[in-house]
């Protein structure tokens, strides 16, 4: 088994751990593994919770038409023409594995098109449980930190511009009474905070978690190259050997013009060197 070369080393995880990385954050090699290994991943994750989450977003049509009839039509075209394009849209870019800042930016965005076509529809109706509707918001939120799972740097920002949506989608309830209003303001502010705390924490259990994982697979590789490696000489043993033949007479369409040999040799006298100079030597 050959190691990356550009892969760190067991020391540098050790290191890390040790570390505890409150800030969510890696040392720069560390992180830049960590990215190597887990970004076409989370990229899949995170297409996969998109298209769900374009499902039951179009499933609640059924109470926007029961609430909220009077700006339906506002509401279809909303769905259709503008947050269906943005998701499937923002799929596209995350199939091809961009960068983090891009990954995490776009589903950012994403999620605040989203925040903010709630309380447009929502403003432009006049119908008497609109409040209701505007309290999906807290969905929204839920969506970013428990099914898209959102890095805490990015959920903390995003966080922030829905709750000042929220709040501008409240200038619009003027007969609103104050225990209602009061009461709407620290549910949708007390999930954000507990959302948050939550993001949080899940972060850092998954980089932990990838941080022993890591360690456990650079130890399994470093026993794998010491048995392959005499320990006196430290040149390849018999089972090195076996597995360079193997890999050497493995089928492989790209070398299949080329033709390979082996070339045995018997030293004779040798055993009077290495006696001689020593082991090393030999």
């Amino acid at each position: 088994m050959i190691q990356d070369r550009n892969q760190i080393g067991i020391g540098e995880v050790e290191r890390q751990i040790d570390k505890r990385f409150t800030s969510l954050r890696f040392e720069p090699a560390v992180e830049a593994q960590f990215e190597r290994d887990i970004g076409l991943d989370r990229c899949r994750y995170m297409i996969r919770q998109n298209y769900i989450a374009i499902v039951i977003y179009h499933l609640f049509l059924i109470s926007d038409y029961a609430s909220i009839a009077d700006v339906f039509q506002l509401d279809l075209c909303v769905h259709f023409a503008i947050m269906t394009p943005v998701a499937l849209a923002t799929n596209f870019v995350l199939a091809r594995n961009p960068r983090p800042w891009l990954r995490e930016g776009l589903e950012a965005v994403s999620v605040i098109v989203l925040a903010g076509s709630i309380v447009w529809v929502v403003s432009a109706s006049r119908a008497p449980d609109r409040d209701l509707v505007l309290l999906c918001i807290i969905l929204v939120v839920l969506f970013s930190t428990v099914m898209q799972r959102m890095r805490f740097w990015y959920v903390l920002p995003t966080s922030v511009v829905i709750l000042a949506l929220y709040g501008l989608g409240l200038t619009g309830f003027e007969g609103m009474s104050t225990e209602r209003l009061g009461m709407s303001v620290s549910v949708v502010l007390g999930i954000i905070l507990f959302s948050l705390v939550g993001a949080y924490h899940l972060e850092h259990e998954q980089r932990m978690g990838y941080l022993l994982r890591l360690r456990d697979r650079l130890r399994n590789q470093e026993l794998e190259m010491r048995s392959l490696r005499d320990p006196l000489t430290g040149i390849g043993n018999r089972r090195a050997l076996d597995l360079a033949l193997l890999e050497a007479t493995r089928p492989n369409q790209a070398d299949a013009a080329q033709s390979e040999a082996i070339l045995l040799l018997d030293i004779d006298h040798f055993k009077r060197f290495n006696d001689t100079n020593g082991h090393q030597e030999g």
